[in-house]
């Protein structure tokens, strides 16, 4: 059986993760500049958990979740930081779901 989760994965990240996120991001409630991670009494469920993952090939992945009608939280955008692009999005369940270019990708 497929759950809606599988199949939102599945079709915006593709069939196949080649490698799990390398880090979990532990921010405090309100700190910091996340725009997503404020008012925890009127938080609604796994308000706070974002997944992120790294994809070898952003571009498609976003021309799939805008096929898909994603819900965009965030259009893709470079994140200075880590240099990379990154677009935020809302899965069927209601996660926040993160798709990045790998590393480095956008410098220079």
């Amino acid at each position: 059986m497929t759950t809606r989760k599988a199949t939102f994965s599945n079709d915006v990240l593709g069939p196949c993760i080649d490698s799990p996120a390398d880090e979990i991001v532990d921010d405090a409630w309100d700190e910091e500049d996340h725009p997503n991670l404020t008012d925890r009494n009127v938080a609604p469920v796994a308000h706070g958990v974002v997944l992120w993952f790294q994809l070898d090939d952003f571009d498609a992945a976003v021309a799939r979740a805008r096929a898909l009608k994603a819900e965009v939280i965030e259009e893709p955008y470079i994140n200075p930081a880590p240099q990379h692009r990154e677009m935020w999005l809302r899965d069927t369940d209601g996660y926040v779901v993160v798709i990045c270019s790998p590393d480095g990708e956008a410098a220079g």
